[in-house]
Order: C-alpha cells, then sequence, then structure tokens
C-alpha cells in the first residue's frame, strides 16, 4: 500500500504543479513533494521495520494535502491577476553593499557569544552526567539534556537562548544579502558568508540538526525565488530549481551524517538507516496512530499542538495558565522506535477531522497568500519574513511546526530582530543610495542651470 501512497502523492504533485502556473515553489508542491519524498524513503524500509499503512491513512494524507491546495486554489482567485500585473521590483540598481567593520565587529561579538554558548552547553552536558571526556561524550550529554524538557534538568540559559536567536537572524540576513547580489549582480560578496559559517558552531553545539534544515531550505527557496525573478518566473527554469533543490538537500545529508559523528561514532556505518529513521518512519508512525488511536486528546484544549501559544499565555500568567512540553510518546516497529507522526497526528489528536482538514486549509491559505506578496518584489522585508517561516512546509511529513515555531514567543523574536537588522543593513542602503541619487541629481540640474 506504501507505492498507492507514492503513487497518489506524485499524482497530486503533479496536479498543485500544474494548477498553479507551473510554478514549484508554490507551497502546496513544496509540503506534496515532502510528503512523496518520506514516503519513498519509507517504502524503502517499510519491509526492514515490519511495517504497514492501511487505505484509510493514505487518504487522509491526500485529502488533507488537498484541503491545503484549495486554501491556496482560493488565494489564487482572490488575487493573482492584481498581483502578476505588479510590476517587478528590485531594492536598488546596485549591489547590497555591507561595510567590513560592521562584518568584523559582528565576527568578534559572535566569537563572544559562541563561547557563551559553549559554556552552556558543558554545563547542561555536566547535569546529565557528563565528566570530561572528550567532545562526542559532551554533545550527547548536551542531547540528554536537551530533549528532557520534563524539570528533571534546567535546560538553556535565557542568555544562550538569545544568543542563538540574535546569531540565527544575523546568518539569515546575510544569506539573503549575498543571494541577491550573487543572483541579480553575479557579485560574489564572500564577507556576507563568514556569518553563516559562523552559525554553524552554534547548531552544533545546539545538540539538534533541524536548523540545518531551515537554513537550507531558507538559502534554496530565497534563492530560487530570486532566480525566477531575474527569469519573470518562466517555467522552463523548473528544472534548474529542481537541481538546486537536489544539491541542497545532498548539502544537508553532508551536514546531518558530520554533526552525528559528532555526537556517535557509529552514525557514518548507519547514516542510511539514521536519515531513513528521521525522514520515513513518521508515515508508518501517522497509520498506526490512526489504526490504533494510542493516546488520548488530554485535558486542554489543543494540548498536543498549540505549545508557542502556551508558551506565549504562561509568560503573561505563569500562575494560571501552564507552560507545556512536548512528549516523546513512542512507537515501535520491530527493532525501530521513534516519535514523530506527521504534522497531521497532532491536528487531529487535538482537534479531530474537522480541525484537522481546517488547519490544513488555513496553512494553504496562508503561505499561498504570502507568497504571492512577496514573490514580485525584493525590496521589503515580507521576503525575508517568508524564509524565516518555511520549516511547517519542509518539515510538514516529520512533524508540527506551524504552531510550535511560527505562533511562539521564539517567532516573535525572531521576526522582531530581523526586522531590525534588515532596517539597519538593507532599509538604509535603499535610503542612502536615494539621497545619494537626489544630491547628484540636484547637482546637475544646478549646473545645467549656471550654464543657462
Amino acid at each position: 500500500m506504501i507505492y498507492v501512497l507514492l503513487f497518489l502523492l506524485i499524482e497530486l504533485l503533479l496536479f498543485f504543479y500544474f494548477l498553479f502556473d507551473r510554478n514549484i515553489l508554490s507551497p502546496s508542491v513544496i509540503a506534496t513533494g515532502m510528503f512523496a519524498i518520506s514516503s519513498y524513503v519509507a517504502s524503502l524500509y517499510m519491509h526492514k521495520w515490519h511495517a504497514t499503512i492501511s487505505m484509510h491513512t493514505i487518504l487522509i494524507i491526500t485529502t488533507s494535502l488537498l484541503a491545503m491546495g484549495v486554501g491556496e486554489f482560493i488565494v489564487h482567485c482572490m488575487q493573482y491577476k492584481r498581483i502578476q500585473s505588479t510590476p517587478f521590483t528590485k531594492i536598488e540598481k546596485s549591489p547590497i553593499s555591507v561595510k567590513r567593520k560592521y562584518v568584523v565587529f559582528f565576527l568578534f561579538f559572535s566569537l563572544i557569544l559562541l563561547f557563551i554558548y559553549y559554556k552552556d552547553t558543558v554545563r547542561i552536558a555536566t547535569e546529565a552526567g557528563y565528566k570530561k571526556g572528550g567532545s562526542v561524550l559532551m554533545l550527547w550529554s548536551a542531547r540528554v539534556a536537551t530533549i528532557n524538557e520534563d524539570g528533571k534538568f534546567s535546560g538553556r540559559s535565557r542568555f544562550a537562548k538569545y544568543s542563538f536567536t540574535v546569531i540565527k537572524n544575523f546568518a539569515y540576513l546575510f544569506s539573503y544579502i549575498y543571494l541577491y547580489n550573487r543572483i541579480y549582480f553575479r557579485k560574489k560578496s564572500f564577507i556576507c558568508l563568514l556569518p553563516i559559517f559562523m552559525f554553524v558552531p552554534f547548531i552544533i553545539l545546539s545538540t539538534g540538526r533541524t536548523e540545518f534544515i531551515y537554513l537550507i531550505a531558507f538559502l534554496t527557496v530565497i534563492g530560487s525565488i530570486f532566480f525566477m525573478q531575474c527569469h519573470n518566473w518562466n517555467p522552463m527554469y523548473t528544472f534548474k530549481i529542481i537541481r538546486i533543490g537536489f544539491i541542497g538537500f545532498l548539502c544537508f545529508l553532508l551536514l546531518f551524517i558530520f554533526v552525528g559523528a559528532l555526537k556517535s561514532s557509529t552514525i557514518i556505518s548507519k547514516a542510511g538507516d539514521t536519515l531513513a529513521f528521521y525522514s520515513g518512519l513518521s508515515i508508518p508512525s501517522l497509520d498506526y496512530y490512526f489504526e490504533h488511536q494510542p493516546y488520548p486528546r488530554g485535558e486542554l484544549f489543543g494540548e498536543h499542538t498549540l505549545f508557542g501559544i502556551y508558551g506565549i499565555l504562561h509568560r503573561m500568567f505563569p500562575d494560571t495558565i501552564p507552560s507545556l512540553f512536548i512528549p516523546a510518546e513512542m512507537v515501535n516497529f520491530y527493532h525501530v522506535r521513534g516519535n514523530v507522526y506527521t504534522a497531521l497526528r497532532r491536528y487531529h489528536q487535538d482537534f479531530g477531522y474537522l480541525g484537522l482538514y481546517l488547519i490544513m486549509f488555513f496553512i494553504g491559505f496562508l503561505y499561498s497568500f504570502l507568497f504571492l506578496k512577496v514573490n514580485r518584489t525584493a525590496k521589503r522585508h515580507g521576503l525575508l519574513f517568508y524564509g524565516l517561516i518555511l520549516p511547517p512546509l519542509v518539515e510538514m511529513s516529520i512533524e508540527e511546526r506551524f504552531f510550535m515555531l511560527i505562533v511562539s514567543y521564539q517567532a516573535l523574536q525572531n521576526f522582531v530582530i530581523s526586522w531590525l537588522l534588515f532596517r539597519f543593513f538593507i532599509d538604509r542602503h535603499i535610503d542612502d543610495a536615494k539621497l545619494y541619487r537626489l544630491l547628484f541629481q540636484f547637482k546637475s540640474g544646478n549646473e545645467s542651470w549656471g550654464q543657462q
């Protein structure tokens, strides 16, 4: 039956692709493509995992994606003509220039924060039993302390979390500047790559690997949008975008294996099994959930989904609103044990079938609205903002991220910091360029008047 699901997802992917003007960057196309990749990986390991998938689960997955497509289709019907008639605008007629002194200051500032973040990693690793014995053991112990959020360990300090957020937004902003200069003006601004490289050790010390997914997704999607803008969204360049996405996927695989090797020396010999575990096990796990319904709905509304909202409310009313943590609800398949069930499981568990379809419809509507708003311009903060909210699309086939990451206090921090950085590095560049141009025109006008 897994091949039936894979076939239907490929058909649905092609349907969305042609329905939405052969735009491979369409939100529904991206989400369906990720489900197709997870299903393909699952098809290679279903026999090894002794797992199955029912027609009921297949229908839930395909109809949920159809609901998302309906939301996107409605936005296209409402705004497509108006937005497509909007002329394409770039930031300025010149590359975005960044003064070296700002980059040098940033690197010095980043090294200080990196040292603080490293010390914080050692601290939480020590709580989990780490004693001086190498980086592998330290990262592994820190991972244990990080994923156990039930109060047994103190977790990251608030300053360490803020440090990670600041460096992350610097990296994303400079990624944006590098892609803009490279694609529009063929200018290799290598200095803009330094903040990206500086962000890598922070990701490694965080002990997780999903940030690599988000960073590569940002680089791939934003770079592809810039590229398609340069070619007026001509569908003939679709295969080039696919090639760019494939290269990004290979980069993620290398980083995934590299970071895993830092935490466990056996990851390289079992790289294929590990990748399959993280990218494909969610499909049979979702089937197990629907067939057995092993977990209760919970006492609180949205208890398994609205972690971000409860986190915000807990900050405002700490005595009345609880702070929820994500439980590791496990499922066993022969010799494999996992705890990811795609985003669909959480939506259904908390809100039922109606809530599942309404949420998928809303996600399709929202992301399509934002995508159509930003795909014709490169001069607004909106395009950077869109890149920051990509995780729910690229990780939908694995885990829920919209309510966990986007509707959360952490997301609010990201948006505010990215807006401030955008204003400082890019909007100021635009304003200065406009001022110089006005002064030049004024000077030229005076000279012409004097000659008369």
